[in-house]
């Protein structure tokens, strides 16, 4: 009985060929798959603008910096422990730039229609004074990322002095804060926390929040 062995591994090798590229083809799809999701799971990570999100301004608030008032002497109000006598505590107030001057709040489950009730939502994302300064004016874009739309827009909002001008010049009584003007003068600069100067801000600057990042 004679049997071809040449033919035999030949169909072997064939299917296995088949077989291999079959599964790099496999392979290849659920890399490929894998790392879109990861992408897209990765936006959604740091995604900062969903449907129904709410962009609200408002001033950072004041603050005395290493000012601290004596618990004993909390029930009077007139009582500021750390102001030398004399001083003005408006001298000696600035901007905080700790707190935030912009936020963009998720809203989308209010639990019902809109009817002036209390909800509670997620911890807002926030940018600070210390980072854009005060800013007032605010609005989106169409969300389009290199030609296409993304369905994801960017934010922006835009500097003010609606809440007020504050300017400081340097440091003159050895306390480490700055003097704080309330009239022009030679050498002024803006307080901190009024337009962003440390990230390159100033009067008219129109900062872009990408939507995404």
């Amino acid at each position: 009985m004679s049997c071809d062995h040449g033919a035999f591994v030949r169909s072997r090798a064939g299917r296995l060929r088949q077989a291999m590229q079959l599964a790099s083809g496999f392979l290849a799809l659920a890399l490929a798959t894998t790392l879109w999701f990861g992408g897209a799971v990765q936006a959604q990570e740091t995604q900062i603008i969903h449907p129904g999100s709410m962009a609200v301004t408002g001033f950072s608030g004041t603050v005395i910096p290493d000012f601290e008032q004596d618990p004993n002497f909390a029930e009077d109000p007139n009582f500021e422990e750390g102001l030398p006598p004399g001083v003005e505590p408006v001298d000696e107030t600035f901007i905080d730039t700790t707190r935030a001057t912009l936020r963009v709040f998720d809203v989308s489950r209010l639990g019902g229609p809109a009817s002036g009730q209390l909800v509670f939502t997620p911890p807002p994302f926030e940018v600070t004074a210390g980072q854009i300064g005060q800013v007032f004016a605010i609005t989106y874009d169409d969300g389009v990322r290199d030609g296409a739309p993304s369905g994801i827009p960017n934010l922006y909002a835009g500097a003010t002095s609606l809440h007020g001008i504050r300017i400081v010049t340097s440091d003159e009584d050895a306390d480490g804060r700055p003097e704080r003007q309330r009239r022009g003068a030679a050498g002024a600069t803006f307080m901190d926390g009024q337009f962003g100067t440390e990230n390159g801000g100033g009067p008219g600057t129109i900062w872009k929040i990408d939507g995404i990042t």
